[in-house]
């Protein structure tokens, strides 16, 4: 993990146009518009205002409480990061964690604030590719996810580093940074040719 560090070098807007967690889940469980509008974006350096997205604002202000519960359910201790952690070996990439678990391993730590009506297990596959991202740029083996559901139940999930999966999402997320500085054009057959030969369900 030596080309790990803090995002404190570089500026911001070199940051905004990495790859980030959340772009993970929309390339691989989305369609070309949605590659399409992460490209634009990126390259005018914006990221989209979610003050008035209910969802995003409550697992926000629930984020401590979904953290103090997981430590107090493990004992496992969760170091805050303020910052977004790089890697020079993934320089098209970064990660906004929750938190990181200084344990035997280092693990990422995942909080989120779900519909209570949904299975939690369906979480799992809904942030894997979250979750394979953040543990590619920190160079871990682990990660946990810890979800309230509603105000009813906590749920922690036990999710392991699939390298098989990274080497896939890695390879397009290379392509999709490629497109974002401008040395690649986002191409629809590109993403219909992937879906088909490179999946990223596929075993």
């Amino acid at each position: 993990m030596e080309g790990l560090h803090r995002e404190q070098e570089k500026p911001k807007f070199e940051v905004l146009k990495t790859i980030g967690g959340s772009d993970a889940n929309k390339l691989v469980n989305g369609t070309f518009n949605s590659w399409s509008s992460i490209v634009v974006s990126k390259r005018e350096g914006k990221s989209k205002d979610l003050s008035d997205v209910l969802a995003v604002q409550m697992g926000l202000t629930t984020e401590d409480l979904n953290r103090r519960w997981f430590e107090k359910t493990t004992e496992l201790k969760v170091s805050v990061v303020e910052d977004p952690l790089t890697n020079a070996k993934y320089d098209f990439a970064h990660a906004r964690l929750d938190g990181i678990i200084y344990d035997e391993n280092l693990a990422v730590f995942e909080a989120k604030h779900t519909n209570p009506f949904k299975p939690p297990e369906e979480q799992i596959a809904k942030y894997y590719g979250q979750l394979q991202h953040y543990m590619m740029v920190i160079e871990s083996e682990t990660s946990y996810l810890s979800i309230l559901s509603g105000n009813m139940a906590h749920h922690i999930f036990k999710v392991d580093r699939d390298d098989k999966y990274i080497s896939k999402l890695e390879y397009i997320e290379k392509y999709l940074y490629q497109c974002i500085i401008g040395k690649e054009k986002l191409d629809d057959e590109f993403y219909h040719d992937y879906k088909e030969e490179y999946n990223i369900y596929k075993t």
